[in-house]
């Protein structure tokens, strides 16, 4: 479930350490695998949630407590955040795909 938010960042990380190492073609390949493996792990989050009808709730813990006022740190994934991610990821991929074509 968080790895949808987790495979761009340690592609990120992967890349800024050891994108000299791999080259530009290895980040290439490395940057459109995550991206297409994103969008398609929104896809199938899209179809369990969306159609589904349902959510999921991931508390990390709290934040701070304070009498009455307990807040927490969490991550909720309902039907309109999935519909974002499911958007925002295939525009992502189309994005990359065109920026890696038109550099060259």
């Amino acid at each position: 479930m968080l790895s949808v938010i987790f495979i761009p960042l340690v592609s990120f990380i992967i890349i800024q350490l050891f994108g000299r190492f791999i080259g530009t073609q290895g980040t290439y390949v490395l940057i459109i695998f995550n991206m297409v493996l994103n969008t398609l792990l929104s896809f199938y989050l899209f179809y369990n949630f969306v159609l589904y009808q349902s959510m999921y709730c991931y508390d990390l813990g709290s934040w701070f407590c304070i009498d009455l006022l307990n807040v927490t740190w969490s991550f909720n994934f309902d039907s309109s955040t999935i519909v974002m991610l499911v958007v925002v990821n295939s525009i992502s991929v189309c994005a990359h795909v065109f920026s890696i074509d038109y550099m060259k």
